[in-house]
């Protein structure tokens, strides 16, 4: 009988093994998960308008020997936030360095050169999330937006209809495919695109104001007009038609698409 409790002890001991079924220690509890936590805690004070908070969280973080790839983007991120841009690029520089299949470093250096007015870089940056993420929405539409503001439209175009198609429930993605298309002079794609996404009234509204960023006052001024005739309250139609009529007289009132 002492010999078989022994075997059965043995056997008990000898199933204490990672499929055992004995409670394994939640992820928060570990080093990696204790490491996660508290760069997620650190982008929550980034998102939520304290970026001192989340440099002081981060700075004690690297003090303690944590070598994350999101640590540098959410450093850039804060410091960006705080207005330090020196610091921030330097940040995301060494970020996209380091890893440099990292979309989101790429992306938020993107950003940072784009709200610097650096277009040419900033296309650069987007360029290189884009190849890094192939399947991002969003880093598509940042490429998009910012060959837009380079003029590049038709370029712009083939990239935001990849974003739209990688992602359709974005609204500021489909507007600016519709502002794009609208600057290469295809307007009725442009407003079956702005129509897709909004009501008619902004749809039209919309695409007289992309309209209108073209120069083609003409087609401007009958799109203002179709939107008062939709909603005769619409405050900016109704001035940028009393705008535009002095330089378009006695322009029609032909629809638009």
């Amino acid at each position: 009988m002492k010999a078989i409790v022994l075997l059965l002890a043995g056997l008990a001991c000898a199933q204490r093994g990672p499929n055992s079924g004995v409670e394994q220690a939640p992820s928060w509890a570990t080093d990696g998960g204790r490491v996660q936590a508290k760069i997620e805690l650190a982008e929550a004070l980034v998102m939520n308008g304290t970026p001192e908070a989340a440099l002081q969280m981060i700075s004690q973080m690297v003090e303690q020997g944590v070598r994350h790839p999101d640590l540098l983007i959410l450093q850039g991120r804060a410091l960006t936030d705080m207005g330090l841009t020196v610091e921030a690029e330097s940040v995301l520089q060494r970020a996209t360095r380091r890893t440099p299949a990292n979309s989101e470093a790429h992306n938020r250096l993107g950003i940072l050169y784009f709200d610097q007015a650096r277009t040419d870089e900033a296309i650069k940056r987007f360029k290189s999330a884009v190849r890094a993420a192939p399947n991002d929405a969003t880093v598509h539409n940042n490429l998009g937006f910012a060959l837009m503001a380079a003029g590049r439209h038709e370029e712009a175009v083939d990239v935001l209809r990849t974003a739209l198609m990688l992602d359709g429930s974005q609204e500021r993605t489909r507007n600016n495919l519709g502002f794009a298309l609208a600057a290469t002079g295809d307007d009725d794609s442009a407003w079956r695109v702005l129509k897709a996404g909004s009501d008619e009234v902004d749809a039209r509204s919309n695409l007289a104001l992309a309209q209108e960023a073209r120069g083609d006052t003409q087609a401007a001024l009958q799109s203002y007009r179709q939107t008062l005739k939709l909603d005769p309250n619409h405050i900016d139609a109704r001035a940028a038609v009393q705008r535009l009529s002095a330089s378009v007289p006695n322009s029609s009132e032909e629809n638009t698409p």
